[in-house]
């Protein structure tokens, strides 16, 4: 049985949504970090509304 992990994935602008995902595997050089609370900046919400953004998702 795979191990799963909520993620927040944004399908489009205005569509954010928490899907469950297979746990990464991770090699020797990497971590994996339990994320226990996570917050939006209030700057990122119109970005994430209209589509327009400088990152890679």
């Amino acid at each position: 049985m795979s191990r799963t992990m909520k993620a927040g994935i944004l399908h489009k602008a205005g569509n954010i949504r928490c899907e469950s995902i297979p746990v990464p595997e991770i090699n020797s050089r990497q971590v994996l970090v339990a994320i226990k609370a996570v917050g939006i900046c209030g700057s990122d919400i119109l970005r994430f509304s209209r589509g327009v953004s400088p990152y890679n998702f």
